[in-house]
């Protein structure tokens, strides 16, 4: 029976490229993915190096139900290993066949990541006003010891945008490789979302609250 072996990692949105990466890293060093929970805790299981390579799928709002959804990369020749929220990861020792998925059922996935951008513009353009107009306002009442505020919600913004700039490569990267979009997400879509993303939601509100509490 192989040892298993758990890793807390995280990747954040438009950073799948490197987790597959190194997944596939691992499985050269003899530990394969057996379980992913909540996008950030892995399990492996120690067994032979194998010449892996990973790829991780979004089903989204697509009407098909999951049995249908495997079934469809099973033909593909991919294994599925595990899903965290909606996210599906799969394997398989052949890289052309992760090429012909790409091109193929990854519109889904797209799709998403066009979404995630939204959010994070959003994130992005709203922390960076609340940060200036809270600059202004304690400089005007002499509230320095709230600076504190303001520079969290300028550090959110910039980090919004650093992420927004990664998931624009992404996207432009998707295409060339021949990717269509015939999908169209949805607000339940969005519950989907890794719990960083979440996060920058969360902390957009306590700074707009705070604007006008201070």
């Amino acid at each position: 029976m192989g040892k298993y072996k758990n890793i807390f990692k995280i990747f954040l949105a438009g950073q799948e490229a490197q987790e597959t990466k190194w997944l596939s890293e691992m499985s050269k060093k003899g530990y394969h993915l057996v379980n992913v929970r909540f996008a950030t805790y892995y399990t492996f299981k120690k067994g032979d190096p194998k010449n892996y390579t990973y790829m991780i799928d979004m089903k989204g709002n697509s009407k098909i139900d999951d049995g249908e959804y495997l079934l469809i990369y099973k033909d593909y020749g991919l294994e599925y290993i595990d899903k965290t929220q909606d996210y599906y990861y799969f394997r398989t020792d052949s890289e052309s066949q992760i090429k012909d998925v790409i091109k193929n059922e990854q519109g889904r996935y797209l799709d998403r990541i066009n979404s995630h951008k939204k959010v994070l513009l959003f994130g992005a353009i709203a922390n960076i006003l609340i940060a200036i107009i809270n600059f202004c306002n304690f400089t005007d009442s002499g509230g320095s010891r709230y600076i504190w505020i303001p520079c969290i919600s300028l550090a959110v913004g910039l980090l919004c945008i650093s992420l927004y700039i990664s998931m624009l490569k992404k996207t432009k990267d998707m295409k060339k490789n021949g990717v269509m979009t015939p999908y169209s997400s949805s607000l339940k879509d969005w519950k989907g979302f890794f719990e960083v993303e979440i996060l920058f939601i969360i902390i957009v509100a306590i700074c707009f609250f705070t604007t006008f509490l201070f």
